[in-house]
């Protein structure tokens, strides 16, 4: 059984197929691609690509909703030809390091723990 996020992760890469660049915007370091999705012209996107810091922002948000990359910044990472996912786009909570990060922070935590983190800590076990 492939791994939940990886599945999530590959419908990204597979709708990305479907989305084009119309149009490049470069102000100083940052560069702004307008996204299309065939076949619908009439809705895009705009992805943030900060060059100093190789980061990225788009506006439909999935990046800080979900976690993973969508695929209008997918798209320009194939554009930029850029064939290692960069560690802006790797958050934290899908590392190996979460879990232990969690624990390690509620070492010295009383007994009583209040129902976020116990949500939270279930979540990623």
């Amino acid at each position: 059984m492939k791994h939940p996020l990886f599945q999530q992760f590959r419908l990204m890469l597979e709708r990305a197929c479907r989305c084009k660049i119309e149009k490049v915007v470069k102000s100083g370091s940052i560069f702004t691609y307008k996204v299309t999705k065939y076949p619908k012209q009439d809705i895009h996107w705009h992805v943030s690509f900060y060059q100093d810091k190789l980061t990225f922002g788009c506006s439909c948000i999935r990046l800080e909703i979900l976690g993973i990359a969508c695929e209008h910044i997918l798209v320009v990472l194939i554009k930029l030809n850029i064939v290692v996912m960069p560690n802006s786009l790797i958050l934290p909570r899908w590392t190996k390091g979460a879990k232990n990060a969690v624990n390690a922070s509620n070492v010295n935590s009383s007994s009583q723990r209040d129902s976020t983190f116990v949500t939270t800590y279930v979540t990623l076990l």
